[in-house]
């Protein structure tokens, strides 16, 4: 798979905003999804965010991208017993099978992000 190299003109647009009340039907409606957990004061999940938003971009078709926010989503984060922000979920069928911690470089996430489609 070739992949953009730039985070710059990156929108939300392939980001879905999910909660506590959808987060799971958006996993399982998914062969391959991405569930970025943040909150907005932190800093390392702000620098994070238009790279997330690239990959979302790039990997458009092949993997679904959403994001909650942990602040106004403690089901999820209490579910999932996240730990930091950011946290990004990987999830296969809707069972989770992969778990990135803190801020991620965009290279290693890329790969991160390989490797689920390989397992598909």
């Amino acid at each position: 798979m070739q992949h953009a190299q730039t985070a710059y003109n990156a929108s939300l647009d392939n980001v879905r905003e999910l909660t506590d009340e959808d987060v799971a039907s958006f996993v399982s409606a998914e062969r391959l999804a991405a569930v970025e957990v943040y909150t907005q004061w932190c800093g390392f999940c702000r620098a994070l965010a238009p790279h997330y938003a690239a990959l979302a971009d790039e990997y458009r078709g092949w993997i679904a991208f959403g994001k909650i926010d942990g602040d106004f989503n403690p089901r999820y984060v209490e579910d999932n017993e996240v730990q930091a922000y950011p946290t990004v979920h990987l999830y296969l069928d809707g069972e989770r099978v992969s778990t990135a911690l803190g801020f991620v470089r965009p290279p290693e996430l890329r790969r991160i992000l390989d490797e689920l489609i390989d397992r598909a």
